[in-house]
């Protein structure tokens, strides 16, 4: 259960970051940076932890 859910967290950092390339495009202030680095962050800081659930979850 914990896997589907952090699954969850790293679709939801891949769709942030792809908010923020899209939003770099048409935002002059620099908030499409800043989303596009907090979604890359999560999606990183996500996987990690899938990794880490998974590998603690597999048979021996």
């Amino acid at each position: 259960m914990r896997l589907i859910a952090i699954s969850i967290v790293v679709l939801a950092g891949v769709l942030g970051s792809a908010v923020g390339v899209v939003a770099q495009a048409f935002s002059p202030r620099g908030l499409g940076n800043d989303l596009d680095v907090f979604g890359a962050v999560l999606a990183a800081g996500a996987a990690v932890l899938f990794l880490l659930e998974w590998w603690a979850s597999r048979p021996e």
